[in-house]
């Protein structure tokens, strides 16, 4: 099984590992999370430093997505620099390039915004994908959210996150910038994660893929919610089985491995059976005392999910 989507917070290569070991995942991509605008972006070293240490370390378990250092984002000449300097992590072994720049809080830009554009293109020259969260739930930007929403308790434990009354793109602005992005740099391969922001909107995330050949998505995080509503979401798999990748967000050390270990588990029971799983609150929080039904996938997309998509896109899989 390969994690096509994970993030460390460890500067120890062996401790990572063993989050590897303890899910049973075989490979993973590391993301780089330095992502912020302030100057000297110590985070933005830093992760490209622990990134590049692990890969050196064990260069048959990972891959890694450098970033942009956003930091220098108003310098003259931005796009071309910062498209060097990718092509030098390119250049170390780096497969990809990570960007949170749809995320409303961080978004510094346009998606489709010239300066950034150059650095799509040089992804595209270089036959490495672009990773771009778009996105956040509906229910971020609202005023109040009621107690029975799927997301009430994470925004009670994380009232920083909720965007209601902050100066912050909507989100239907990110997502017509998504498109435009897509249809803009058809020659750039773009992953957008957590089922590109659109997990409750199948349908439309379906339109999206016919129309942009250029475009993969990723499951991270969302199986509570596909969970809510199986007899949609197993088909859909189905039918795009050749465009997702597998993906787990983990490998915060702050998180128990045993928290993690039991993530797993149920993540792996929704894609292989059809279980209706309770009392996840501890391991997958999210609206207390929800249940999600699997969607027990046939082998052979299960084989696509879990592996063979990320070995075609990721460089070096």
């Amino acid at each position: 099984m390969y994690d096509a989507h994970m993030h460390v917070s460890s500067d120890d290569p062996a401790e990572v590992l063993q989050i590897l070991d303890a899910c049973g995942i075989t490979r993973a991509a590391i993301m780089n999370k330095g992502y912020g605008r302030e100057r000297p972006n110590e985070e933005h070293t830093r992760w490209e430093r622990v990134g590049f240490a692990i890969l050196e370390r064990y260069p048959d378990r990972f891959a890694v997505f450098s970033t942009v250092d956003f930091s220098r984002m108003d310098e003259p000449d931005f796009g071309r620099r910062a498209a060097a300097r990718f092509e030098e992590a390119v250049r170390r072994g780096g497969s990809g390039l990570k960007l949170w720049l749809g995320k409303p809080d961080h978004h510094w830009m346009a998606l489709h915004d010239p300066r950034i554009g150059a650095v799509y293109e040089k992804a595209a020259e270089l036959h490495v994908p672009v990773l771009i969260h778009v996105g956040d739930p509906a229910e971020y930007w609202e005023r109040e959210i009621k107690p029975d929403s799927f997301w009430y308790e994470i925004l009670q434990a994380n009232p920083q996150w909720s965007f209601y009354g902050k100066p912050v793109p909507s989100r239907e602005t990110l997502f017509e910038e998504q498109r435009q992005m897509l249809e803009m740099y058809p020659e750039t391969t773009f992953i957008c994660p957590h089922m590109a922001g659109h997990a409750r909107n199948l349908e439309y995330l379906g339109q999206l893929l016919d129309a942009y050949p250029n475009l993969i998505i990723d499951t991270t995080a969302y199986e509570p919610v596909l969970g809510q509503d199986p007899e949609h979401a197993r088909p859909f798999f189905i039918q795009y089985q050749d465009r997702i990748l597998f993906g787990t967000d983990n490998g915060w050390v702050e998180t128990e491995l045993e928290i993690l270990v039991q993530r797993m588990r149920a993540k792996r029971l929704f894609y292989e059976s059809d279980v209706e799983q309770g009392d996840l609150d501890g391991c997958m929080p999210r609206k207390p005392g929800y249940t999600m039904r699997g969607v027990n996938l046939p082998p052979g997309v299960l084989d696509k999910i879990y592996r063979e998509n990320a070995a075609r896109v990721i460089p070096g899989w």
